[in-house]
């Protein structure tokens, strides 16, 4: 098997049903992987998520004289370090999925690339709903009146149940993660997310014990008998048409995955930045970069 070089993410093999595909998704996996992966490369190693308790919140908002200017900054500086955690923890959960998907992928593996990817796919799609709702409740807010105190519980479970949602047990409604094909299902009505369901389902069969995954390894017919029966050649690393197609549908998932964990990222930014700067002026109990752990 040929391996990546240097340069290349994808080694020889890999990266020629890349480039030959008519999908443009397809074509463009390997760029917006390596430029996933550069983003994750840029991150600290470590970050300090300094969490606002009720016990803080209410040392700084004790006194008679508390404006709503400066209860307004310490629960907005607070909600920037919440959504700079979740940036951080997004994409660096995203970066190793897909990373050990393509080393996988680049050993000659169908199966364990497709099951990877499958849940990479999933984390970038709510990534990308979050990253969307981040965004317009800070612009809503950020561009309308400042009198008064100014919350979002919208914002609030968002980011509550994607860092801390959980199906196990029987976990309160502000603990009760997402289902994640609500999330795919609503991208799924924007333009970017016309193909998304089909490749997610079709990555589900493989994650799943259904037929998709025998047939991979389905080589070939090599005999028809008089009677109308066939013997069938099966090989542990058979490059069928099913395989094939279970390749070309991890490849798109990664270049749609890794697409749309930049473009939310950046909108998470983008955010934060606008946070910052509209209540940085404020005196509350943090620095004028607050979100920096």
């Amino acid at each position: 098997m040929a391996k990546p070089t240097e340069t290349a993410l994808y080694n020889r093999d890999v990266a020629s049903v890349a480039r030959n595909s008519p999908d443009a998704v397809i074509r463009t996996s390997e760029s917006a992987a390596k430029r996933l992966l550069t983003l994750s490369a840029s991150l600290p190693a470590t970050h300090g998520w300094r969490i606002t308790t009720p016990a803080s919140m209410a040392t700084h908002t004790s006194g008679a004289e508390v404006s709503p200017q400066v209860v307004n900054a310490i629960y907005w500086q607070d909600m920037a370090r919440s959504m700079e955690a979740f940036s951080v923890l997004g994409v660096w959960r995203a970066a190793e999925l897909m990373e050990l998907a393509i080393e996988s992928m680049n050993r000659g593996a169908i199966l364990g690339p497709a099951v990877l990817i499958r849940a990479f796919l999933e984390l970038s799609v709510a990534f990308l709903r979050t990253a969307n709702q981040v965004r317009n409740c800070v612009s809503e807010v950020t561009s309308g009146p400042v009198d008064g105190f100014l919350v979002s519980s919208e914002l609030e479970e968002a980011l509550l149940k994607r860092v801390y949602g959980t199906r196990i047990g029987n976990p309160p409604p502000e603990f009760l993660a997402y289902n994640v094909l609500t999330d795919i299902d609503k991208i799924g009505t924007w333009r970017r997310g016309k193909q998304l369901r089909g490749m997610y389902d079709s990555l589900c069969e493989v994650a799943h014990p259904n037929t998709m995954g025998y047939a991979r390894f389905a080589a070939a017919v090599d005999k028809r008998h008089p009677d109308g029966s066939h013997t069938l050649r099966l090989e542990r690393n058979a490059l069928s048409t099913h395989s094939r197609a279970i390749r070309e549908t991890t490849l798109w998932a990664v270049g749609w995955g890794a697409s749309a964990m930049l473009d939310g990222f950046q909108m998470i930014r983008t955010s934060i930045s606008d946070v910052v700067t509209q209540w940085s002026g404020v005196d509350s109990m943090t620095s004028r970069n607050p979100h920096s752990g």
